[in-house]
Parts: structure tokens; sequence; C-alpha cells
């Protein structure tokens, strides 16, 4: 995460935690949550106000750590689930093909290698398992083609 990542308008972390707008208004009024309790966390850096001169309305922006305090740890979506599972099948993929081409002019594999191969086909079942429940919850999309490359790679093996 950059490091700019971590701090975002109350629209934004309302987006991103999926929560109400007033859920995160709330907590920024001193009436609600107290004045002592606002300005410890804008002493720790959590959150921050910016005012303008003669201005009415403070500007707020709340750090990715205040809204883990107040609300919990942001829930990934679908699509971030999603990427995150492809990340790592790639990672195995190319940790597969590694060990492939190591062994290619040896007929048995030692057993450590023979076992991180098993797990790596194992996973890559676990993962597929994973896309096809995704895609029963979500509309077609982009992954189609890598999906049944999958396939049909694993067909050919």
């Amino acid at each position: 995460m950059k490091e700019i990542d971590k701090y975002m308008t109350p629209s934004e972390a309302t987006q991103k935690w999926d929560l109400p707008q007033d859920a995160i208004k709330n907590k920024l009024k001193p009436s609600i949550v107290g004045e002592d309790t606002l300005n410890e966390m804008i002493a720790s850096g959590l959150i921050k106000y910016f005012q303008k001169p003669d201005g009415q309305r403070k500007e707020w922006i709340v750090s990715a750590e205040a809204m883990e305090k107040w609300f919990g740890k942001r829930k990934l979506t679908n699509r971030e689930v999603l990427d995150k599972i492809l990340e790592f099948d790639k990672a195995l993929r190319n940790q597969h093909a590694t060990l492939y081409e190591a062994h290619e002019n040896t007929e048995v594999l030692s057993p450590e290698r023979q076992a991180l191969t098993d797990i790596i086909f194992e996973t890559n079942k676990l993962i597929k398992l994973n896309l096809v429940k995704y895609e029963e919850i979500s509309p077609k999309n982009e992954y189609d083609e890598w999906l049944e490359s999958i396939s049909e790679d694993d067909e050919e093996k």
C-alpha cells in the first residue's frame, strides 16, 4: 500500500468500508464522541482537518488506521479477492515452471521437489474452485479467457 493510500476523505472511507456517510461523520463530531477523544486521535495523527480562516466547515482526512480502530479491518471486494488469487496463481505457475525446467531431464524428482509439485497442483485446484465460486456470484468478465486457458493447460498435462 502506498503511503498516500493510507489517508482518505470521509467520502472515500465510506466507499472503502461500505458504510453509510453518517457513520464516519458521527465519529468526527465532538458532541458525539467527545472533544478529548477527537483531540487524542488528532494528536496521534490518525485524523486531521483543515478549516479556512473564518470558515465554518472542517474538511477532514482520516487514516486507514483510524477507520480500523472505529470499524475494524476493511473487507476485500470480490474483485480484490480475485486479483489476489490470480496473483498467487501466477506465482505458483512460475514456481512450477522453474521446477519443471530444473528437472526436465530427470525422470524422478527428489521427494522435496515432488512434495512441492503436489502442493502446487493442489493449490491450483483450490484456486480454480474459488474462481468457479466467484463466477457463480459474478457476471461474466474478462477472466473468462484466463479460466479457459487454465483448463486447457491442465488437459494438456
